[in-house]
């Protein structure tokens, strides 16, 4: 489908916030709360009689104005995923919330060209009194689909939950992962032309958090239009073709999502703030044999960094204790992309026998370089191990660490570096030389 999806002129929102130290009696409360009431009620009689968006008047003092948005445009088209990043408090929510119609606008313009799904706060309508069979169907509803619907798809909601053996249960018995399990798997099969998304690859357990994650790579590559709100410079990368970074409620930044990417690091201190990772520690135990102290990423400096330039190497140190040693210990490495795939793994015995099987007992420090310009540009999950042949695995760390690689050579992201689909994207050199006359017969050349 051609042409735009939404439009957004000069959208503002402003709320009120009480100010510190103001406690008003019952009275004055009371009386704040019928002034609020008037005016709502004025605004909505100057909606249904066509002239928009009033500005609310006045609030009573003891009141401060606050500007969740201030004069914010922009337009997406059919088919586009537009990632939307910020700090916290720079106005993504609260955009998505006015775009779904769940709070109005202060000022400005939306226009919507297709059917809205909101994945908001996931979760959010659930009885916590009634079964989650019974809240399939009441937070479908709150999410637009009507009851065909949601029998239509409610085998497929409990199988993607993973909760079918609690799912006539009610749901003030589940944990918050099942809580959020459930709710997800509602939002996340939503039939809608225009899909509004809030953090939702944050919910469940690492491998549902990657169920998740290949969902919404699903509906996107079934040509919804998506606003994607994360913290996740991941999946910005890899599931938006364009982004935009907010700022106390304004627009500070829109382009490819690479570049937005590396705005919103550069801008809020990010960089540096990862950059200051200390090694992940773990507590000793006495049990094992052999014990992961713990775990750190260097880069070519032999500073601690879990944010390292895709054009420097960086180093994978490993402290470990041995109490007994043995000729068949060995140590392995392995990273995961995004989607929970292994994309590189290496272990002490790629160049000859384990350097582990000479060491006496004692502390130790293992470590392995890998050479840069290797990984695409994202964020990967780093696993340490430690096992013996041919018993296995005696001690593991999964996602000890995250590790996100960038780029900061604009030209790169200019030519589309980021866009790789392979996640080993190593700068290969190539050559270019004038090819010898093939030497076939005018038979050959026929036949």
């Amino acid at each position: 489908m051609a042409g735009k999806a939404l439009k957004v002129d000069k959208l503002s929102k402003r709320f009120f916030i009480r100010t510190a130290g103001h406690s008003p009696h019952l009275s004055a409360a009371i009386e704040h709360w019928m002034r609020q009431a008037a005016v709502r009620g004025r605004d909505a009689a100057l909606k249904l009689a066509g002239r928009g968006n009033a500005e609310p008047e006045p609030r009573s003092e003891g009141t401060r104005e606050f500007w969740a948005l201030k004069d914010v445009s922009f337009e997406v088209e059919h088919g586009e995923v537009l990632g939307i990043l910020g700090p916290n408090g720079a106005g993504k929510s609260t955009l998505l919330k006015v775009l779904s119609q769940i709070t109005p606008p202060t000022r400005g313009r939306v226009e919507l060209y297709g059917q809205v799904g909101s994945l908001l706060e996931v979760g959010t309508g659930f009885n916590p009194e009634l079964s989650g069979h019974e809240n399939i169907y009441l937070y479908g509803a709150i999410l637009g689909m009507d009851r065909a619907k949601i029998r239509r798809h409610y085998d497929e909601i409990v199988a993607f939950s993973e909760i079918e053996d609690f799912i006539h249960q009610p749901i003030k018995h589940y944990s918050s992962g099942m809580h959020a399990k459930l709710g997800f798997s509602v939002a996340a099969h939503l039939d809608c032309e225009i899909l509004l998304v809030d953090e939702i690859l944050s919910v469940g357990d690492a491998a549902f958090r990657r169920k998740s994650y290949k969902k919404m790579s699903e509906l996107i590559g079934a040509g919804r239009t998506v606003l994607f709100v994360s913290h996740n410079m991941s999946a910005i990368n890899n599931l938006c073709s364009r982004a935009m970074v907010l700022n106390k409620g304004q627009v500070i930044f829109e382009g490819q999502a690479s570049e937005a990417v590396n705005h919103y690091l550069d801008s809020f201190g990010h960089r540096e703030e990862t950059n200051g990772a200390n090694p992940a520690v773990f507590e000793e135990s006495p049990d094992k044999v052999l014990n992961i102290l713990s775990i750190g990423i260097k880069n070519g400096a032999g500073v601690y960094k879990t944010t390292i330039n895709y054009t420097e190497a960086f180093t994978v140190e490993m402290d470990i204790l041995i109490r007994e040693p043995s000729e068949l210990y060995f140590a392995a490495i392995s990273l995961r992309d995004p989607a929970g795939q292994v994309i590189l793994f290496s272990s002490d015995e790629d160049l000859g026998p384990s350097r582990m099987s000479q060491l006496p007992p004692g502390r130790r420090r293992l470590s392995v370089t890998l050479p840069e310009r290797l990984l695409r540009p994202d964020s990967y999950r780093l696993m340490c191990a430690l096992a013996k042949k041919p018993t296995g695995q005696i001690d593991r760390k999964d996602e000890a660490l995250e590790l996100v690689v960038v780029d900061n050579e604009t030209w790169r992201a200019q030519q589309g570096l980021y866009r790789k689909t392979a996640a080993v994207a190593p700068e290969l050199p190539w050559r270019v030389e004038t090819a010898a006359p093939a030497q076939i017969s005018a038979a050959e050349v026929r036949a």
